[in-house]
């Protein structure tokens, strides 16, 4: 702009506080200025003379791939005159697959961004990588070589012998011969604590170090240890950003294990919980076969426990397994079937890594597939380089997982995060393979493989493969990273020895009013404190003093120390100012003690360390965010099952995570991990001690059935239920299966926690007790509300004639609902009443449902000339008009 405008936005900024420099230029580039040297630059440009780029050239210009031929004296004038397009450039040289943007000059001003651009195109932002050539303030050789060095480990190719051409540099062979070392520290002796010694036989499997034969010689136990550090593979299956062992990897160590005693076949496995694998650390593995029995099979249980640590081991997986092998079907040697129709498989990773399934590149395995009916035909393969890994496995993991990949291209819902649960009928008859031919079949509630090598030979068979929902909250260790929960904690902080105020700083202290209370004297203070701050900050003379205000009593240090809500409002005000006005402003509160005026000095002298201080009997607290810590009535979760409820009814302060028992379940019990939970008032009034005789928080909700009663014959682990359930507000819980339907497959967990209690009370109301027909008129009172809307369904799919009521602000929820005007009055007076008498010409109704209070029954009762029902919430029976 205008040197004179430029000078005076300087002063303003100056004037107050902000930071502004000129920047020493005779003109302003991209602006109206270039305009006036039009002619000048045109003539100073003429001799350029371009031709076609050997290079391909993207034009900051255009924003377009260009010839290199049109930078003539024209294009440079519009390069300095236009508005630079380097943004859209860099999006499309993105998009084109370039992942090395390089800036060439003698220090990086576009690194911003360049990074900004990348992190917005590209889903996986560190694919690509911003680079620069100089920096200031560095040797120009120096960074010039670490430039390139950081270019060619992020992929880019270097001239190095153009690099080195006259250093003397050249290239020496590696030696053929390995390196001859000598041992200076002895070799151990195998001692009590050698495996070997001690009985235990080398497993040779990747995944299992050692095994050791039951005495009897009927069973086996199988132990090993993996972690990322070992095992970096794992680290490619990963779930919603946690490493979880791959659900064919257990069913690979079944097949393994039962190698080992003859047991050709997984007659059934399922996966009772996931095994995550930490950052950092370990995880032990113990797979344990039982003998034979009558029928010639042998339980088999997978456990895994942190390394370590003191902890109970979990069950990942437990089956049996058989030796009576599976019918091998037919070779699939004709590939592709006839007749099939190739599927688009390019963004396959795209949508299951947007579903959470976040696979690197040892499980990105499926290169092709074809659809014929309801089956599908996949081509999946292990990448270059892991032909060796797989040489240790029945069958590796990772290629067994990417046989699976299919399933996502069947037409069912891609969008749920769906893992294998269990497997049935497994046999294998060929291991080490690489590459895989797979035909899947969808059955009634299951999938089933067949697998063949590259050729075509038969690899295995999976009669039936079940399928589960996972939920990510529900995953050991979904916690979030890092310190957790924090509170507030005031420390003590050290003072230093002050004679009097400091010159630089100016003190206000803040009076409350002692006349008025509440909200009329926090306002008055904030008001008074708001006008003195800006007052202050208007006088220029000011400008490098610090004003401290005082106050008394604002802060509650102690938990027994209550504080004065009008002096804590000031402070809430002026948090706000010293974040708009950094180190113009410091807080102080203080107790009113002499030893607290005598260190008031000290603290104003601290202010520029420590913005907000207390003082109580001379001693400075400052606040410190803390991790928070697990008290009694706390919201931290106690190791094991717990359920919210208040410690103590009459207030919604002594809410607190209470550890409950897991108790054995009775016979028509069901166990349900619990996704969702629904709130209720009546929750509110449990908390508060009004709801009549024992209850706890938590009535309803939706989750996954864990386990089932003896006598439970039509539930089974895995499915998806909602219902009537006592605690339901915790991670377990336990009600009667008459309590619980099947969550609709279409529905979340949300949705489903949030209809049982409605649902179940106009259901009784209206059906079990009032026995509501077609044909007759119902009114349903608060119709807009959660009860109201579901009874308006159940009336209207009894083919009942509705009428309704609700405030008038709601109405259009009833329109919607498909009550007509003459059938809706309000919920807010008694027009309702005559209303409806007139629309039902005044023969009145059959059925009130009724949530109101006081005059609203004796109108609704007048609406029943005939003896109809009469239902009122919060009652378990109906009372004849």
């Amino acid at each position: 702009g205008d040197p004179e405008a430029l000078n005076e936005i300087q002063s303003a900024c100056e004037k107050d506080g902000v930071r502004a420099q000129e920047i020493a230029v005779d003109y302003a580039a991209h602006s109206a200025q270039i305009e006036q040297l039009e002619a000048e630059l045109l003539e100073a440009f003429a001799p350029i003379s371009p031709q076609s780029a050997e290079i391909p050239l993207h034009s900051t210009v255009t924003g377009e791939q260009i010839e290199g031929a049109e930078l003539g004296a024209e294009y440079w004038y519009r390069n300095l005159r236009q508005t630079v397009l380097l943004e859209p450039v860099l999006r499309s040289l993105l998009k084109q697959g370039r992942r090395a943007l390089i800036e060439i000059g003698p220090h990086p001003v576009l690194a911003f961004g360049l990074q900004e651009t990348i992190d917005d195109v590209l889903p996986d932002p560190s694919e690509a990588v911003s680079l620069c050539t100089l920096r200031r303030e560095t040797d120009d050789a120096e960074r010039f070589a670490l430039s390139l060095a950081e270019a060619h480990a992020n992929g880019v190719r270097i001239e190095w012998g153009a690099f080195f051409k006259g250093t003397g540099a050249k290239r020496v062979p590696l030696p053929t011969y390995p390196f001859q070392r000598k041992r200076y520290w002895p070799a151990s002796v195998a001692g009590p604590a050698d495996p070997g010694a001690i009985g235990l036989a080398a497993a040779d499997h990747p995944l299992l170090g050692a095994a050791i034969e039951d005495p009897t010689g009927e069973g086996l136990l199988l132990s090993g240890r993996i972690s990322l550090q070992t095992h970096p593979w794992l680290a490619d299956h990963a779930v919603v950003g946690r490493v979880i062992l791959p659900g064919t990897a257990f069913l690979e160590l079944a097949l393994s294990a039962g190698n080992e005693v003859g047991a050709e076949t997984v007659e059934e496995l399922t996966l009772q919980a996931p095994l995550v694998l930490p950052e950092q650390g370990a995880a032990a593995l113990r797979v344990t076969l039982g003998g034979l029995d009558e029928g010639g099979r042998r339980e088999i249980a997978i456990h895994s426990r942190p390394e370590g640590e003191d902890e109970k081991w979990t069950l990942n997986a437990s089956g049996t397994l058989c030796e009576q092998p599976q019918t091998i079907s037919e070779p699939l040697d004709a590939w592709p079937p006839a007749g099939a129709e190739e599927l688009d498989v390019a963004d396959l990773y795209g949508v299951l890594a947007d579903a959470g399934l976040e696979y690197g590149p040892l499980f990105q395995g499926l290169g092709a597939a074809w659809r014929k009916g309801e089956r599908i035909y996949s081509e999946v393969a292990l990448p270059e380089g892991s032909a060796r890994e797989a040489g240790g496995f029945a069958i590796h993991p990772a290629l067994l997982d990417a046989a699976l990949h299919g399933i996502s291209l069947t037409g069912e819902d891609s969008g749920e995060l769906k893992l294998p649960f269990s497997w049935s009928g497994v046999t294998l008859q060929a291991d080490g393979a690489t590459e895989l031919r797979v035909r899947l079949t969808p059955e009634e509630d299951s999938l089933a493989l067949q697998i063949a090598d590259g050729s075509g030979a038969p690899v295995a068979i999976v009669d039936a493969l079940a399928m589960r929902t996972l939920d990510p909250s529900q995953l050991p260790g979904a916690e979030p990273k890092g310190e957790g929960l924090l509170q507030l904690e005031w420390t003590q902080v050290p003072l230093a020895e002050q004679a009097g105020a400091p010159a630089e700083v100016e003190q206000l202290h803040c009076e409350i009013d002692g006349d008025v209370g509440g909200a009329e004297a926090a306002g008055k203070a904030t008001r008074e404190t708001l006008e003195a701050i800006q007052r202050w900050l208007a006088e220029e003379s000011k400008a490098d003093l610090r004003l401290a205000l005082i106050t008394e009593g604002a802060m509650a240090i102690a938990s027994d120390e209550p504080p004065d809500p009008a002096a804590a409002a000031i402070w809430g005000l002026v948090r706000s100012a010293q974040s708009e006005h950094p180190g113009r402003f410091a807080l102080i509160d203080t107790d009113g003690t002499e030893a607290s005026q005598a260190a008031l000095p000290a603290a104003l002298a601290k202010g520029t360390e420590e913005p907000q201080l207390a003082l109580r009997e001379g001693a400075a607290s400052a606040p410190r965010a803390m991790p928070a810590k697990d008290t009694e009535d706390s919201l931290i979760a106690p190791t094991g099952p717990w359920h919210l409820d208040a410690l103590k009814r009459g207030t919604l302060e002594s809410l607190a995570l209470i550890p409950s028992s897991k108790e054995p379940l009775g016979p028509t019990e069901v166990r349900i991990q619990v996704r969702a939970a629904g709130l209720n008032f009546r929750d509110v009034l449990v908390a508060l001690g009004l709801y009549p005789g024992e209850s706890s928080i938590g009535g309803e909700g939706a989750g996954v059935v864990i386990e089932v009663g003896a006598e439970v014959d039509d539930l089974v682990p895995g499915e998806r239920v909602m219902g009537l359930i006592d605690q339901a507000f915790g991670p377990l819980a336990t009600t009667e299966r008459d309590y619980l339907a099947m969550v609709p497959e279409s529905w979340s967990f949300e949705q489903a926690a949030a209809l049982p209690v409605v649902f179940a009370t106009a259901f009784y109301g209206l059906i079990d007790l009032a026995e509501l027909n077609a044909g007759e008129k119902v009114l349903i009172h608060a119709g807009a509300g959660g009860v109201g809307m579901v009874a308006i369904q159940l009336a209207q799919n009894l083919g009942a004639e509705v009428f309704a009521t609700a405030s008038p602000s709601k109405w259009d929820v009833l329109r919607e609902a498909g009550i007509d005007a003459d059938h809706i009055a309000s919920s807010r007076d008694l027009e309702f009443k005559d209303r409806f008498l007139a629309t039902s010409e005044g023969k009145g109704l059959d059925v009130v449902l009724n949530a109101l209070a006081g005059e609203f029954v004796d109108a609704s009762l007048e609406l029943l000339p005939n003896g109809g029902r009469f239902l009122e919430m919060g009652k378990t029976d109906i009372r004849d008009a």
